[in-house]
Order: structure tokens, then sequence, then C-alpha cells
């Protein structure tokens, strides 16, 4: 009822939505067994009056199925909620603000809830900070991002895979240009894919960007499978192509896999070299990172494929993680 509540076919108000300009200024949360009590304020904006939190567990695939609970959103942009029915796994949440004429903003999180029933809340606390660096970094402004590091380094000092990910987003704002694989001296024994300039990079949606996402109304923009973070790799929206020529220079390719979190496709992840298939996975519809170590001694051209499992590429967000050469 509080969507309908503001929506303008009961408002009376007829014009377009937009998205809200507020941010979350501040989000606590709170586990017990099965529960997850959020506490939080907005900021910035006009005045948002009432907030759903949508909870999604990642191993569902397909049907849309998720529970709901809503929150108020007093005159100082507080709100409190409790989600409940938690279970082991990892869980998509989305929090919708909603506006006086049915304006709207996302925010989305991923968190863990381990076997015990106990959610794991640290994510959820990152999620205010980063999404602050992320709209920095959107917007080009390095010395915005060096402010959000620096804040969050002084009220969260022991947050290390925060303070990790904010410094990607500072690698990513001041990125030098891919290197050319031939160019490379040969002391260099090992070296980063997503750091080499490739023959080929093609995407079934977007551009194909390194060490990053697209954004998509994500707040986030980084590399995460299963809740993991990952600095290094390439976006592989199927069908994806990479290529690269190695000449016959390198002798090993080890590489992780995976399918983006907040992203319900199915994909398979191919390696081939010099046409020949090397590696095929089998369709990956979950969100756990998978590891592989090929051979490529003796090849000239290097391809990294991925296709739809054959069921279309609505959703199919891989990402090749850590992907590696070595001599």
């Amino acid at each position: 009822s509080l969507p309908l509540s503001v929506h303008p076919l009961f408002t009376g108000q007829r014009r377009a939505r937009a998205e809200l300009t507020c941010q979350i200024a501040e989000l606590e949360a709170a586990a017990d067994k099965g529960k997850l009590a959020l506490t939080g304020r907005l900021a910035g904006g006009p005045r948002a009056v009432g907030l759903v939190a949508y909870c999604d567990p990642q191993s569902i695939v397909g049907d849309y199925d998720s529970s709901g609970w809503t929150s108020p959103i007093d005159a100082d942009g507080r709100f409190r909620l409790t989600v409940e029915d938690l279970e082991a796994g990892i869980y998509d949440l989305r929090l919708r603000v909603l506006g006086v004429g049915g304006d709207t903003r996302y925010f989305p999180f991923v968190f863990e809830v381990n076997e015990q029933g106990l959610p794991l809340v640290e994510p959820l606390l990152e999620g205010p900070w980063l999404m602050r660096a992320y709209e920095a970094f959107r917007d080009g402004d390095k010395e915005r991002l060096v402010s959000v590091a620096a804040e969050a380094k002084e009220a969260r000092p022991a947050a290390s895979a925060l303070h990790n990910k904010l410094a990607q987003y500072q690698k990513l704002a001041s990125a030098s240009p891919p290197q050319p694989l031939d160019k490379l001296p040969a002391t260099i024994k090992k070296i980063k894919l997503a750091d080499v300039e490739l023959e080929t990079a093609a995407t079934g949606w977007g551009p194909a960007v390194r060490n990053q996402v697209l954004s998509n109304g994500d707040a986030s923009g980084l590399l995460e499978v299963g809740g993991n973070f990952f600095e290094s790799g390439l976006y592989a929206h199927a069908p994806a192509r990479h290529s690269v020529r190695l000449n016959k220079s390198w002798k090993v390719l080890s590489t992780q896999y995976g399918l983006q979190d907040r992203h319900a496709g199915s994909v398979v992840f191919v390696i081939k070299g010099d046409g020949k298939e090397l590696f095929r996975s089998p369709a990956i519809k979950d969100h756990q990172p998978r590891e592989r170590r090929v051979s490529v001694a003796g090849i000239t051209l290097l391809e990294l494929l991925v296709e739809d499992a054959g069921d279309g590429p609505n959703s199919d967000w891989a990402v090749w993680l850590e992907t590696e050469l070595r001599r």
C-alpha cells in the first residue's frame, strides 16, 4: 500500500516520475538469527515519505520472487525496518525510497546469511560510502574520491575491505592505457589480461570495460561475484569475445570466472587457443566464483568467449576475474 499511496493514479499528480536525489547519510545494521534490522537517515533532495526493502535470495533464478518490508520516513529523513525470514545464502537487498509525487530511488546491496542464520552486516555498512565514491567516479571528480576515502578511513578505520574498494575507484579514475603484449620486456613473467591491449573486445550489451562492470543503475560498478570483490577482470556480458595474440610467448593462463552479483543469468565460459577449445564450463547460473588454469604454450591467438547457455542473453552479466598470463 505504501507505493500505491504515492502513485500518480492515487495522488492526482499527472507528471513524469523521476529519480530522487537523496543519499543515505547514515546506515546501521543489527543482526539476529533470521533477521536484519536497519536504521538510517536520508539527506539531500526533496523529502521522501517512505521506504520499501525488497530482499531476494540469489539462489532463485527466473521469476521475480521478492519479499518486501516498509518503513515511513520522518521529517528528519530517518527510517527503521526489520527484514525477516532469512535463511543461509546470499541476498540482493534493494531499498526503494519513495517521494511524495511518486519519484523513487533504489539503493542496492548484497549481503550473506551464514549457516547459523546470522546476517553478515559489514557489506551493508559499506554501502553509503561506496555510493558516494561511485558517484564521484562517475562524475570524474578525483578530488571528491580522495575526500570520500579519507572520511571513510577516519569513520571506519578497521574496514579494510571498504578501503580496498574505495582505492579501486581511484585506480580506475587514473588508469594507464593498456600495454601492447608484444612490447613487454622478457623480464616481465606475468601480467593481468585486463592490463594489456586486446585484439578483440566485444560484449553482448554495452562497452567492454576493464576492471569494472557497467553501472546499469547499480551503485557499485565494481567486479563482485558471490559477495567477493575483485580488482582485476573483464566485463563480458554474453555473447562476448576477448582475444589477444600471444605469439607463442606465454605458457599458462589462470583465471576465475562467474556471474556478476545482482544478475540472474546463465552463461557458459569458453577458452580457445588457435581455434581449438581448451576449456568449456558447464552452464553457470549461481554467483560462486570458479577457477581454471590452462596451458597456452605454443599458442598464437588466445580467445575468451562467453555464450548464453542456450536460453538467450537476458541478465547474462559474465565476468572474467583476475585473469593472468604467465611465461
